[in-house]
């Protein structure tokens, strides 16, 4: 099984907030986000590209297509 890239999605690798997503452990070691493969299970901070929202998603739902939720409406804009 090919696990997904930051290589692949530079978007998402764009707008995750490397100052919110410290601390993140795996296998019993902290670890930078992009240590983790796109796709992981973790729930990650993001920063939207477009309007700058944020917001808290696993990377297998940013690599399925699930972007930033005010942009597509499903969530009020973080700033009101």
């Amino acid at each position: 099984m090919v696990h997904p890239s930051w290589k692949d999605y530079p978007i998402l690798l764009k707008e995750l907030d490397f100052s919110k997503n410290t601390d993140i452990t795996f296998r019993g070691s902290i670890v930078k986000a992009s240590d983790l493969v796109a796709g992981t299970s973790k729930k990650l901070d993001w920063r939207c590209s477009v309007c700058d929202h944020e917001w808290r998603a696993t990377g297998g739902n940013r690599v399925s297509g699930k972007g930033c939720p005010a942009c597509s409406g499903r969530e009020v804009h973080s700033d009101g």
